[in-house]
């Protein structure tokens, strides 16, 4: 799901304590109509770029000490 409205607050500052509330119901043939409260948390999302290159991994080095390289 991806929120089109970017003037709607995100993380804790939006809706009522972070929560954008809606219901869900359903109803099944012959059966009573079932309503159950939900809400939606709006988090930041962003697009990090592909590197130009894969990075390079040093395996010489001890375990717990790997730096990688881009």
């Amino acid at each position: 799901m991806r929120n089109t409205d970017a003037s709607l607050p995100t993380s804790n500052e939006g809706g009522t304590a972070g929560d954008y509330d809606y219901t869900v119901s359903t109803t099944a043939e012959g059966a009573a109509t079932d309503v159950s409260a939900a809400a939606l948390e709006l988090v930041p999302s962003t697009t990090i770029p592909q590197a130009s290159s894969a990075p390079s991994v040093d395996v010489r080095r001890p375990l717990g000490s790997i730096r990688v390289r881009c």
